[in-house]
């Protein structure tokens, strides 16, 4: 091989292949999700600013025009029914959330996110909930992207061994569309939830708030931050291709020092006596 040219080896091209096509989706489909999220967060800081949207039917609301819109719903609590969504965390500390159902005047139903409550002595707090009492209630609309559905409870509605109206259930996920499914009347479109605002909370609990929901786990941000990481790898891992093909990354040899021999030259040996 020529000094300074590059020398093919077939192993080390292959596992750069392969890195290189992992890295490179990683990046991509991260970049996909920094556009969408983007896209996002520019629409909910656009409708936020609007003026609440009186909602007094299932007509009124649509799923398109009232993603992020504030909205004042009309209507009265179903006090009996609650659900208990497990796994929520409210500033580091382990919770859930509490929703139930309002029956608008006009028809339908609308499941309202009433806020967050600690994990501990759960059962005992939502029997001592404060009522909503009379609307008109604020609350900021939500469409809840799709998530993985929360099957034993799905089974159990199924089989009928549990109803939600007139109980208290408690579920593993946050799954709008088998909330929905038990409830009775239209419900929203597109699985639309209301999640009412600080003014609605309880004394000390539940702890309600419009940034329950509505704020992404990863902002649009944080999505590319992790792309240009994705990218970065990959240029790392061709530059170190590249030096490994022109010899850059060999290790220089070691020089062999000398053994030491002992000289058989008779003047080393020690004189003797006859």
């Amino acid at each position: 091989m020529r000094a300074g040219s590059f020398e093919f080896k077939f192993w080390p091209t292959i596992g750069t292949l392969v890195g290189l096509s992992l890295l490179v989706a990683l990046g991509t489909w991260q970049f996909s999700r920094y556009q969408q999220k983007l896209q996002t967060e520019q629409l909910r800081e656009a409708r936020t600013q609007k003026p609440p949207v009186d909602v007094r039917s299932i007509d009124d609301l649509d799923s398109q025009k009232m993603h992020f819109r504030t909205a004042r719903l009309h209507g009265s609590p179903d006090e009996q029914t609650r659900l208990l969504v497990k796994h929520r965390f409210y500033n580091g500390d382990p919770g859930m959330w509490v929703l139930q159902p309002i029956e608008l005047k006009a028809g339908g139903v609308v499941l309202a996110n009433r806020g967050w409550i600690p994990f501990k002595d759960a059962e005992g707090r939502v029997d001592t909930l404060p009522s909503l009492g009379d609307g008109p209630y604020t609350a900021r609309m939500y469409r809840r992207e799709p998530v993985i559905a929360d099957k034993s409870m799905r089974r159990s509605l199924a089989q009928g061994d549990v109803t939600i109206r007139g109980n208290t259930t408690w579920w593993e996920s946050f799954d709008v569309e088998g909330f929905y499914r038990d409830l009775p009347g239209p419900t929203p479109p597109e699985n639309l939830v209301a999640v009412l605002s600080r003014s609605h909370s309880g004394i000390p609990y539940p702890i309600a708030s419009t940034g329950h929901v509505g704020e992404p786990y990863l902002t649009s941000g944080r999505h590319l931050s992790y792309a240009v990481f994705w990218y970065a790898v990959g240029l790392a891992l061709l530059a170190m291709y590249v030096a490994n093909g022109f010899g850059a990354l060999k290790s220089p040899k070691r020089r062999q020092r000398p053994r030491n021999r002992r000289s058989t030259d008779s003047d080393d040996e020690p004189e003797t006596t006859g």
